[in-house]
């Protein structure tokens, strides 16, 4: 897979947990968003940690940006 269908790929999974944050979906929920996100995309539990933040870290500066 390209860059850029996994960069793609995260942000979904992301999205994803996100909005079950938010409805309280149990099912999903009941694991930690680096523990979900690599069991789906089949990657270890720290490449799924340091995508998150680095996610995180780029959120924060288009914000600050703003």
């Amino acid at each position: 897979m390209s860059k850029d269908v996994i960069k793609q790929l995260f942000e979904v999974f992301n999205d994803i947990y996100d909005n079950a944050e938010k409805e309280h979906d149990m099912i999903i929920v009941s694991h930690s968003k680096s523990e979900w996100i690599a069991v789906n995309f089949g990657v270890s539990q720290r490449t799924a940690q340091r995508w998150i933040a680095e996610h995180k870290k780029v959120k924060e500066n288009l914000s600050v940006k703003k």
